[in-house]
């Protein structure tokens, strides 16, 4: 029975008239079906491009599909509308990656969940989960989720099946782990009517030499967590091929990191490492109600279900059990009964890269893989033996891998650009000296004469004004005055002094007088004794006041006369073997601080210390050469 659905999932009609009704159901790909109608059914106007059809056979759901393409056939012999459909796990392809979508390390559960988060129309959840495996992922400019979705569990080195249930909304998403025990069988002379084994021996591989996202010698491998190999290889296979090795160089530049890569190349080397077997059976499907009806009973062993694993019995090939890979019926409803089975290896991987080779060349012609850039540090300043210089560098999350590091540098002179800066002004005082006792040295005494001088006559001016002077002044001595006589010198006259009561003056004034003064030739003689000074300063502070001043900047390059004679340097901390004062392209790879996989640190920054051992001006120049991905940012 086939019912048409609205885009609300709603039933809108039965298609009684449907016929030449098949499917196609292939293992974690997504299913196909087709079916006509006459070309005057009334109900073909339900049946609308992109709404939903549901498809049943008797009890058992078939599935719900979406309704795409329709071919319309007017001849003598057929007059119908053919429609093709795909099921709904089709509408992942509505939304996009848009850009970069890169997942480390999370969980299968979070990077299913992740990429399902990206629907525009949330129509599907995520259910059961039977995996949980870290690995890393990274799309760019997915057209739809469903290939990134398929290409999650490839990594894996154990079956898996993608199942789902479309008859509740929002339709449920599995990741399941199958079976590997045979519920159903086919046999010869029973409900096995013909197939065919197709054994192809050139598809063997024993040895798988991996490489994913890069170029040339930055092209990811796995050789670090490998014991150094870059490969693997079944020996057993090796030496069942008489000791032949045949290899084969896979890439994929999906692969962003070396886990995920090594782990999907041991899954393909289990693959690889036997010839390809492709079982095509024509079988019948004995459950249906027209072989129930003969049989007489329902056998579940007679059911065929994808994922499966069947017991094939032959006369030629004996007993061997293969899983169901895909089912195709071209009769639904006409001849239900007649299937064809494709199965192979129970123990293989669905969805293998080789089967999807196609399309990763696809998505590889649209990654950015990215390129090798040389990224430059410059520095240039003055440092000294507590100041040294620091150069400091970010090695960003997108830098793949790291090439080289290496260190130029030179060591000149201190230099500075002026020579006076503003200055307050001060009281300062000075230290206290102590007081001291100086003595100067001795000196010899010595005789000298002066030049002779010529006697001379010099004569005053005249000065005026008259007075006189006083000649005996009255005695304190009480009692009579005598009278007193006295002789003027050389026999002079006789002058007699009667008491007088008082002081006795000349009679007359000296009146306008001038004097003549006589000096006379003559020398001078000055004699100095040896001698010596002695000084004594006493213990004191000097008081000194500055007022306020500007000093004017003297501008200009001014260097020391003289400058570091060696230098030690520090990366990340750790202590180089060198001391000279210039050094060019020094490697410093081994003294980066690395990972716990010895990968130098990505995310974070490096520093490079320079210290001299005097003041110095330290020129420096550190160049990485790199390889980045060009994933981030816009077009600016």
């Amino acid at each position: 029975m086939i019912k048409t659905l609205n885009l609300s999932r709603q039933y809108t009609a039965v298609l009684e008239n449907a016929y030449k009704v098949s499917y196609e159901h292939e293992e974690n790909q997504i299913w196909v079906s087709s079916f006509c109608l006459p070309l005057n059914d009334p109900k073909l106007e339900k049946v609308k491009q992109m709404e939903y059809i549901e498809i049943t056979d008797e009890t058992e759901y078939i599935g719900l599909y979406r309704i795409m393409p329709s071919n319309t056939t007017f001849n003598e012999t057929a007059q119908e509308v053919m429609f093709n459909c795909v099921h709904v796990l089709s509408t992942l392809m509505d939304s996009v990656i848009d850009g970069l979508l890169q997942i480390d390390n999370n969980t299968t559960r979070e990077v299913l969940s992740w990429v399902l988060s990206l629907q525009n129309n949330k129509d599907w959840v995520l259910g059961q989960c039977d995996f949980t495996r870290s690995f890393s992922y990274s799309w760019e400019n997915e057209n739809g989720l469903a290939d990134a979705i398929f290409s999650i569990p490839t990594p894996f080195s154990e079956p898996y099946r993608f199942t789902w249930d479309t008859q509740s909304y929002p339709w449920t998403l599995n990741l399941v782990r199958p079976s590997d025990e045979p519920v159903c069988r086919v046999q010869e002379k029973y409900n096995l009517k013909g197939f065919t084994v197709e054994r192809n021996p050139n598809a063997v591989v024993n040895k798988i030499i991996a490489k994913g996202q890069g170029e040339g010698v930055n092209m990811l491998n796995f050789s670090s967590i490998n014991g150094g190999k870059n490969y693997v290889q079944d020996n057993a296979s090796i030496i069942a091929n008489n000791g032949r090795i045949i290899s084969y160089i896979w890439v994929d530049r999906r692969f962003t990191d070396k886990e995920s890569l090594l782990a999907s190349t041991k899954a393909l080397l289990e693959k690889w490492k036997k010839p390809v077997v492709t079982w095509t059976i024509d079988a019948v499907d004995l459950s249906k109600e027209a072989n129930r009806k003969r049989e007489g009973k329902r056998i579940k062993a007679d059911e065929f279900k994808l994922g499966q694993v069947v017991r094939v019995k032959t006369e030629r090939f004996g007993m061997i059990d293969l899983r169901i890979l895909k089912i195709a019926k071209t009769d639904l409803f006409g001849a239900p009964w007649v299937t064809q089975l494709e199965i192979g290896d129970p123990k293989g991987t669905f969805g293998g890269t080789l089967a999807d080779s196609e399309r990763q060349q696809q998505i590889n012609d649209q990654y950015a893989n990215g390129a090798t850039n040389i990224l430059n540090y410059t520095y240039a300043d003055n440092c000294d033996q507590t100041h040294p210089a620091i150069l400091k560098f970010f090695i960003d999350d997108d830098v793949v891998n790291i090439n080289t590091v290496e260190l130029t540098f030179e060591t000149g002179k201190f230099r500075a650009y002026s020579r006076a800066i503003e200055g307050g002004g001060a009281v300062v005082g000075s230290t206290a000296a102590g007081g001291s006792s100086n003595q100067t040295s001795s000196s010899g005494g010595s005789s000298s004469q002066t030049s002779s001088a010529a006697g001379q006559s010099t004569q005053t001016s005249a000065a005026g004004g008259d007075h006189n002077h006083l000649v005996l002044t009255e005695s304190s001595q009480q009692g009579p005055v005598v009278t007193k006589r006295y002789q003027g010198a050389a026999g002079g006259g006789i002058i007699e002094v009667q008491g007088s009561g008082g002081d006795i003056f000349t009679a007359g004034s000296s009146g306008s007088h001038s004097h003549s003064v006589q000096t006379p030739a003559h020398t001078h003689t000055v004699d100095i004794p040896a001698h010596s000074h002695s000084v004594t300063i006493p213990a004191h502070t000097h008081d000194i006041t500055l007022p306020n001043h500007t000093h004017q900047i003297d501008y200009g390059i001014f260097e020391l006369s003289e400058t570091a004679s060696s230098v030690s340097i520090k990366i990340d901390g750790n202590t180089l073997p060198v001391s000279s004062t210039n050094g060019q392209r020094i490697n410093l790879v081994n003294y980066l601080k690395k990972s716990n996989e010895g990968m130098i640190t990505k995310g974070s920054w490096h520093t490079v210390e320079v210290t001299p051992n005097r003041r110095a001006r330290i020129e420096a120049q550190l160049t990485l050469r790199v390889f980045i991905k060009s994933q981030l940012g816009g077009e600016f």
